[in-house]
């Protein structure tokens, strides 16, 4: 905008001033036609009617007015005065003490700060008729001049007021108009920012609205601007993560209380019973290696614990390594044997006892221990529980299977759901959904594939099927 007022600037003062240095130069000619040699002598013969034009010396008319002096030139500079317009007033165009340019134009001032512009030049009468008469006769004036012909000096003077005039009034357009322009884009761009932004409101407004309870809404800012569209993405993907990072905090806590009941019920028990009377030496020993066994199990359950929340959570790797799986299932079965004695489960192992796969000994071992043990205590009393492991090409695939006469196909979906328990199940104490959930992860993070399915060939069925990787 600066340039394009600036450029109209120059153009219009450019324009103006060709235009009022062509009417200088018109009234010079006017002038020059009026001088003549008499007798010798210079004379200036402009006529009345013409040199009323210059006799405004009003500055209330100061663009009617119009200004000349006529010098004669004695050895080469202006030394007589022939005559001048009677608007200069006391001022005067030429002083023989501080001498301008002879041709060319300049600007000055007059009294009262009239601005003017000034037009001078020199006319050496001799030739002018020399010129004169070889234009009318079709021939070339004279290249040279002699310094002796008489010679005059011719100054024109017009005020500058058509020029700065127009300019001052075009300044003050185009401040005005800059202002407005100011004014009118300030509201414009405001109002188009109000309403560009307005569903920026309404997502920091969502943004701020949610907390810890309700970490399951989603942003859904409408018609936001291209570039502000992908930090609502990203928002949601932060409150999936955050919400994904405390349900397994919530996961892991709820895990904690369903793995460690057991232990510290069954050590707890154990130290009721060896106080409630006094003990033998050996007896006592027998206690105390009871309870560290229970100890030691319980030790080992917080660790597998603690490390499945770390690999979930990116901090830390399975470690791989070779073990055999026919010894982890016969370690889990021992341990819930109590339990299926008293409910009449039986277990029936198939193996040749050479199964090897590579995983992580301790994930393992937790989520056999929820399998087997959700077995011994969700199966039909007084069946029996079918352990089967196989080898299947680069696989080792192990089968669990129980009769299930509770279990619906709908039932299947939400077994992994934590806490989640099915109606007939709630006499007993342990919780179906946190131990699938558990050995589910467990799997997952040891590379094991992990299905679960309902067989209805005559009773129904309840398989669980892993995949893990074969030692090679």
């Amino acid at each position: 905008g600066v340039a394009v007022a600036l450029g109209l600037y120059l153009f219009v003062n450019v324009t103006l001033m060709a235009k009022l240095d062509e009417e200088l130069v018109t009234r010079c000619q006017s002038l020059t036609e009026a001088i003549e040699i008499k007798s010798g002598n210079v004379v200036f013969d402009f006529g009345e009617g013409n040199l009323s034009q210059y006799q405004i010396s009003n500055p209330t008319h100061i663009q009617q007015s119009a200004y000349f002096e006529i010098w004669q030139f004695d050895n080469g500079r202006p030394a007589r005065l022939i005559e001048r317009s009677p608007s200069l007033g006391v001022d005067e165009l030429f002083s023989t003490n501080r001498p301008p340019p002879w041709d060319g134009f300049r600007d000055a001032e007059l009294t009262g700060d009239i601005d003017i512009r000034l037009f001078s030049t020199r006319v050496n009468l001799e030739t002018r008729e020399q010129d004169e008469d070889s234009q009318s006769r079709g021939l070339h004036p004279p290249e040279t001049t002699d310094p002796s012909h008489p010679t005059v000096l011719l100054i024109v003077a017009l005020p500058r007021m058509s020029v700065d005039g127009p300019l001052d009034t075009l300044i003050i357009g185009m401040i005005c108009a800059g202002f407005v322009f100011a004014i009118v884009s300030g509201i414009v761009v405001r109002w188009s920012l109000e309403k560009g932004l307005a569903p920026v409101q309404v997502l920091s407004d969502s943004v701020a609205a949610i907390h810890a309870s309700n970490l399951t809404t989603r942003l859904n800012a409408q018609h936001l601007p291209i570039e502000i569209a992908p930090i609502q993405d990203r928002i949601n993907d932060l409150l999936e993560r955050i919400e994904s990072s405390l349900q397994r905090e919530k996961r892991f806590s709820i895990a904690v209380a369903h793995e460690l009941r057991t232990p510290v019920a069954e050590l707890r028990a154990l130290l009721e019973v060896a106080a409630a009377r006094p003990r033998s030496i050996e007896e006592s020993h027998e206690t105390m290696m009871t309870s560290l066994t229970s100890i030691v199990r319980l030790d080992r359950l917080i660790s597998a614990l603690l490390r499945l929340t770390r690999i979930e959570c990116g901090r830390e790797y399975a470690t791989v390594t070779e073990i055999r799986i026919r010894e982890f299932v016969r370690e889990a079965i021992a341990h819930v044997q109590p339990m299926a004695s008293v409910r009449g489960i039986r277990f029936n192992v198939k193996s040749n006892d050479e199964e090897k796969i590579e995983a992580d000994p301790d994930l393992i071992a937790l989520a056999l221990s929820n399998l087997i043990s959700n077995a011994a205590e969700y199966a039909d009393e007084n069946s029996i529980v079918e352990i089967q492991i196989t080898e299947q090409d680069s696989r080792i695939v192990m089968h669990i299977g129980n009769t299930a006469s509770s279990l619906a196909d709908v039932d299947i979906e939400r077994l992994g759901e934590s806490l989640w328990r099915i109606d007939s199940a709630r006499t007993y104490s342990s919780h179906i959904g946190m131990g699938i959930s558990l050995a589910r992860s467990a799997l997952a993070a040891s590379d094991a594939a992990f299905t679960i399915h309902l067989d209805k060939s005559g009773v129904v069925q309840f398989q669980v099927e892993i995949q893990f990787t074969r030692h090679c």
